[in-house]
């Protein structure tokens, strides 16, 4: 019984974290000014139509930034769909106030939203959030 569980646990761990990327993962971009929009891009390997909700923490204490704001807030993001070469991917950008600070440490992520399904209520919801590090720097003028 308990190895079922454990291999059980281990599937659902390997299904999930075939559910959506963020790219890229990790980016360090410099500018001139105070602002910046950082650009993403989100990929959905499941076999349906997902949606998404873009969230910004700070990188070392995971509190909600004040500092940048997404966009769009939401994602929808199709399957791709089988011997199609065409991109699925969906494209969202993040904007990034230095607030007089030399550099702001963000971490983007996109986080499943779960849809109730009327016709299998038993279905299990697994959630996800994939993560990006980005780190906006001002170059010394």
């Amino acid at each position: 019984m308990r190895g079922k569980l454990i291999l059980a646990a281990v599937t659902l761990a390997a299904s999930a974290a075939n559910a959506h990327t963020i790219f890229p993962g990790q980016q360090t971009v410099l500018i001139g000014g105070d602002r910046a929009f950082v650009k993403f891009e989100a990929a959905n390997a499941r076999k349906d139509v997902s949606e998404f909700a873009v969230e910004v923490f700070e990188r070392g204490n995971w509190h909600p930034s004040r500092q940048a704001v997404p966009f769009p807030a939401r994602l929808t993001v199709r399957a791709p769909t089988g011997g199609s070469m065409a991109s699925t991917n969906r494209p969202f950008s993040v904007l990034v106030d230095l607030g007089g600070k030399p550099e702001q440490r963000l971490r983007v992520c996109t986080k499943t939203i779960s849809t109730n399904n009327m016709l299998r209520p038993n279905l299990a919801q697994v959630n996800t959030r994939v993560c990006a590090n980005v780190t906006v720097r001002r170059i010394a003028q």
